[in-house]
């Protein structure tokens, strides 16, 4: 390269575990066995979600997997903390294969409750301070160095349209 006097940068981010207990999830479906075309399929669904590690895909408490994500819809509430390259959406075979990598890797004997659950937050300076969990109907928000869930109010008459929290 020298000789044609070409210059190359790397500019690959590193990659963070956001929690303890936290993973990548390409190594925890290799490690359970995915490998080849199995691999790049699921790989493809991770890419469009837009998430690295199980910390992405799990709940505020770190207990369970959003329905979101098992489903293929990417978390609005979701900060990227990477750029990501443009693809098409995978196909229903790509988030079938999803779905059951997610679950034989990841989940327990109860539906998507995580058979490790996430410890804490390793970042305790991150931007964010709450934290919106659409499947759970909950609002997390950071108080010192934990985090408290805050759940709806049953109310026999919504009248105005809102939602109140507790």
């Amino acid at each position: 390269m020298t000789s044609h006097k070409i210059h190359m940068e790397e500019d690959t981010p590193n990659l963070t575990l956001l929690r303890t207990n936290d993973s990548f999830l390409m190594n925890r479906f290799w490690e359970a066995g995915y490998k080849g075309a199995e691999l790049a399929q699921i790989n493809r669904c991770r890419m469009f979600l837009c998430v690295t590690t199980v910390s992405d895909i799990a709940t505020g408490d770190g207990r369970s997997i959003l329905q979101s994500a098992l489903k293929g819809q990417r978390n609005p509430f979701q900060t990227e903390r990477y750029s990501w390259p443009q693809q098409g959406p995978p196909t229903k075979d790509n988030w079938s294969l999803w779905e059951a990598a997610l679950t034989r890797t990841l989940v327990s004997w109860q539906p998507r409750t995580l058979a490790a659950p996430l410890g804490q937050w390793l970042d305790k300076d991150t931007p964010w301070q709450t934290y919106f969990s659409p499947d759970e109907q909950q609002i997390y928000t950071r108080e010192n160095d934990a985090w408290r869930a805050w759940t709806t109010i049953p109310r026999r008459c919504r009248g105005n349209g809102r939602t109140s929290f507790r």
